[in-house]
């Protein structure tokens, strides 16, 4: 085999294969599940709920930073 059929050869098994890897997702779609809310949204939570007391407090007059109030 010369060298140009050898190399067109070669690339055109890149190129398949490049083909096949880019399709695969399209071709056998991988199933997924939903999980239990991340850990992080329970902390994000208090965290608003502390502001929300706190915002609470200062509109009744009731404020422990003498800065805000």
């Amino acid at each position: 085999m010369s060298t140009d059929k050898f190399t067109k050869v070669l690339l055109a098994a890149i190129a398949t294969a490049l083909w096949m890897i880019a399709l695969n997702p399209w071709l056998r779609p991988i199933s997924v599940t939903a999980q239990g809310s991340p850990p992080e949204l329970g902390g994000i939570l208090l965290t608003v709920s502390a502001i929300q007391n706190d915002l609470d407090r200062i509109q009744r007059g009731v404020c422990r930073n003498s800065k805000l109030c």
